[in-house]
């Protein structure tokens, strides 16, 4: 069943879940940007330490645009792919992140 069923087909609801989870997806891909825009500036980080994070950013706006498509359409074991992606990358980012701090 397509999540919408959860929230009772309300309307409000409908949308504000699907545009909070909207505006979290493209805060996700401005940050991933941003970040690889900054490396490219000169930020002092090496691709090691950066690519997870961005990698993580992508695939987290992912989980929140799979959240909208739920809503209609039921493709649950493609969202538990992607966060289970999402999961291994945001514990590879903040590895290399923790070991960078470290190391200083």
């Amino acid at each position: 069943m397509p999540r919408g069923h959860e929230y009772l087909w309300t309307p409000k609801l409908l949308v504000l879940e699907g545009a909070a989870s909207l505006v979290l997806a493209v805060g996700c891909l401005v940050l991933a940007v941003a970040v690889a825009r900054r490396r490219r500036a000169g930020l002092p980080l090496p691709a090691r330490r950066w690519t997870p994070l961005v990698v993580f950013l992508v695939l987290a706006a992912w989980t929140h645009l799979s959240d909208v498509w739920l809503i209609w359409a039921p493709l649950y074991w493609l969202d538990a792919l992607v966060r289970c992606a999402a999961a291994i990358a945001v514990v590879a980012a903040a590895a290399s992140l923790v070991t960078d701090h470290a190391h200083r």
